[in-house]
């Protein structure tokens, strides 16, 4: 035998039971009116268990590392051709060391490579191409 625990906004527990012998679970069925209907004779009795809705929960797109590859490029085409960590942190949201890996590993393809700005001696990663 299965049994449901419910507790109403009052805080009241009521326990839904499957008088079926197979083991079967028991079956809630909700009204539009987020109440819960169990089926049992005497639910008109007592005073209906609300249903508390969930708060929604947003989730930002995820970016791949290609995606994240364009932006950091798109980046630095705005700021000829120039990008420090923290410039792509900015544009992208990620983490300084997942921008930091993915600048590297642009490094170890040849398609960045790493130098110092002269005016304030922070590393930049420098586009070939977008110069």
């Amino acid at each position: 035998m299965y049994g449901i625990v419910i507790r109403n906004s009052a805080g009241e527990r009521h326990h839904i039971e499957s008088e079926d012998k197979s083991n079967t679970i028991p079956t809630i069925n909700v009204n539009n009116y987020n109440t819960i209907n169990t089926g049992k004779q005497d639910d008109a009795k007592h005073e209906p268990l609300k249903i508390q809705n969930e708060p929604e929960v947003t989730r930002e797109p995820t970016l791949d590392k290609n995606d994240v590859m364009r932006i950091l490029l798109k980046a630095a085409m705005n700021n000829e051709g120039r990008l420090s960590v923290t410039q792509g942190v900015l544009e992208t949201g990620l983490h300084f060391t997942d921008v930091e890996n993915i600048l590297k590993g642009m490094v170890d393809s040849g398609y960045v490579y790493i130098d110092n700005n002269a005016r304030n001696g922070v590393i930049e990663y420098v586009f070939k191409e977008v110069l």
